[in-house]
């Protein structure tokens, strides 16, 4: 995406907003899940 907004330009960018937020988003929430199951795993 990143080099389609470099090829065509900035009216792509709204585009990469979204994808990089939901990926960054969907990573936030993966390892806010990892520390949830050390914490269970660690009580065990």
């Amino acid at each position: 995406m990143a080099q389609i907004i470099q090829k065509y330009g900035d009216k792509y960018l709204p585009i990469f907003k979204r994808i990089h937020e939901e990926r960054e988003a969907r990573k936030a929430n993966q390892d806010l899940k990892n520390i949830a199951l050390q914490v269970a795993s660690n009580m065990q």
